[in-house]
């Protein structure tokens, strides 16, 4: 898995007259024994004309069991694999996720979501004046007591000259609005202020000070190394009460962190109030 902020893609999809349309679809519910899912996509049309083109995979969980972002934590699972190869029409796709929450388990913690998760995809047609066949083959693991592979073949057409469907266009637009901001863009999203090195309770350790906005609750930190190398949840050693918390990554759980100066990080802050992606060197 490519790792990385994500950045949307943009296309114009242009209609027989030559304007851009906005236009919004679902594909049918695949159902499972533990979860169901589906695929959208719509086009949205901007002031210049040009058009965001965006799938998004929706999946209801059922009540009591869980899947996995990207990351699936310290207790292991399997993220969601995309494919959409056998799309026609279709140059490329960029899979963004929305923000996760800590799970806590006996076994252990992982990273992901409970009842429902949406993941949008940027894409870009290769023609964009024709219609884009989304056809997804997409694996996700979703567990209670054990953990069950789901499987799913998904499809979707986005074609502006067929009617649209807008409470499809309302739940991606609803995904987007989900994924983290990136934290250099907005100011407003919260924010890592300082990375240090330090030795807490004989552990080495990287002390991570996060700035969230002032009131904001379920605040939390997830990390992860662009090098794949393995990364353990952060601990939360303080909050201010006015939205600074700092948090502290024990390396010495980890052999790919003995020697941590250096190594890229993706930093995801969530809360209630909104949620935030950085890249950051190790000091």
């Amino acid at each position: 898995m490519r790792l990385g902020l994500a950045t949307a893609a943009f296309c114009v999809c242009v209609s027989a007259a030559g304007q851009a349309q906005a236009w919004s679809g679902a594909g049918p519910w695949s159902e499972g024994p533990s979860s169901r899912a589906r695929l959208l996509a719509s086009s949205d049309v901007g002031a210049d004309g040009s058009s965001r083109l965006t799938a998004a995979v929706q999946i209801e969980i059922k009540s009591g069991w869980y899947t996995y972002w990207r990351s699936p934590g310290d207790a292991g699972g399997v993220p969601p694999l995309l494919d959409f190869k056998k799309s026609g029409n279709l140059a490329s796709s960029a899979v963004m996720f929305p923000a996760p929450a800590r799970l806590h388990h006996a076994e252990g913690d992982t990273i992901g979501y409970t009842r429902r998760l949406t993941i949008p995809v940027a894409l870009t047609a290769t023609d964009a004046a024709k219609p884009l066949a989304l056809a997804l083959l997409i694996n996700y693991g979703v567990c209670k007591n054990i953990c069950v592979p789901e499987e799913r073949e998904l499809t979707v057409t986005l074609d502006p000259s067929a009617a649209a469907d807008p409470q499809a266009g309302e739940i991606v637009r609803r995904a987007l609005d989900e994924v983290p901001a990136d934290a250099s863009k907005n100011t407003k999203a919260p924010q890592i202020t300082a990375l240090s090195l330090a030795t807490v309770e004989g552990k080495p350790s990287l002390l991570i000070e996060a700035q969230f906005p002032a009131g904001a609750t379920a605040t939390d930190l997830f990390i992860e190394a662009i090098d794949s190398s393995y990364v353990p949840l952060p601990v939360a050693l303080a909050d201010s009460g006015d939205g600074h918390v700092r948090f502290r990554l024990d390396l010495s759980k980890s052999d790919d962190l003995k020697a941590p100066s250096g190594k890229q990080l993706r930093l995801t802050l969530v809360s209630d109030v909104g949620a935030s992606e950085s890249l950051r060197t190790v000091p």
